[in-house]
């Protein structure tokens, strides 16, 4: 017969096993909860980035197309503004002629034919595009504008390499605030130097230094190829002499005492 202690020890102790394997299973239980919350919270977590990347790129495009747009209104409105000082130009010339609506009555103008509007416009077009030859091949060749090639032009040809700033402004198509910044420009440059005039204390010498000539020795070539190319070579002597005569003419009425020799 079995010892009752013994019986009941054995049911205590199977009883313990049980309690713990239960304790193990609900802790168990317990982490795979708790894991289970975690991954669910990531989840939710990589859903929220997700939206919020798409939310970024959405932002973005809307970003590029924004800009895009407003590129596209500054193109417009660009080409409108040339659009309309070309119309502008236009009607200008041709407003208030006879039979022509808008603009000053015909009597008031002697508006342009068409025989000296093709003149008027051909002499606009090639002084606009032949400059733009010229300060293309100087800053090329040499650095410089149209108004500095002919600063140091002059000064090459004046006694002693210098004129007084007064002068200079005369025979230079630039004003004299324009002179200034250019002969700043020069001197900055080591092309020119300024000094005090020494028979005018008010006044004040702008001199050609040795790399102002050597500038102008480079640059010259090239400025004469491309006076020759798209000017004087395209017309035939007599065609020279018509517009030498014709532009002789309107200087005159321009400048009444003009300075020869201009470049």
């Amino acid at each position: 017969m079995a010892d009752p202690d013994q019986t009941a020890a054995r049911r205590y102790q199977a009883t313990a096993g049980a309690t713990a394997r239960d304790h193990a299973t609900a802790d168990a239980a317990a982490r795979d909860h708790a894991t289970a919350d975690d991954t669910s919270r990531n989840h939710a977590t990589a859903d929220a980035a997700a939206r919020n990347h798409a939310t970024a790129d959405d932002t973005s495009r809307n970003h590029a197309t924004a800009d895009a747009a407003a590129r596209d209104h500054a193109t417009a409105d660009a080409a409108r503004d040339h659009a309309t000082a070309d119309d502008t130009s236009r009607d200008q010339a041709t407003a208030g002629r006879p039979g022509q609506t808008g603009g000053t009555p015909a009597s008031a103008e002697r508006w342009l034919d068409p025989a000296e509007m093709a003149a008027w416009l051909a002499f606009l077009e090639v002084s606009h595009l032949l400059d733009r030859k010229i300060e293309q091949q100087l800053k090329r060749d040499a650095g410089l504008s149209h108004a500095q090639y002919e600063i140091l032009s002059r000064l090459a040809a004046a006694p002693g390499g210098q004129l007084r700033m007064s002068e200079l402004a005369e025979v230079i198509i630039v004003s004299r605030s324009g002179l200034t910044y250019q002969i700043t420009q020069l001197e900055k440059a080591g092309l020119v130097r300024r000094e005090k005039c020494q028979s005018d204390e008010r006044g004040v010498l702008a001199i050609l230094t040795s790399a102002g000539r050597t500038a102008l020795a480079r640059a010259a070539p090239g400025h004469l190829r491309v006076v020759r190319a798209y000017l004087i070579d395209a017309l035939t002597p007599a065609e020279r002499d018509t517009l030498t005569d014709a532009l002789t003419v309107a200087r005159t009425r321009l400048r009444p005492s003009p300075t020869s020799g201009h470049s």
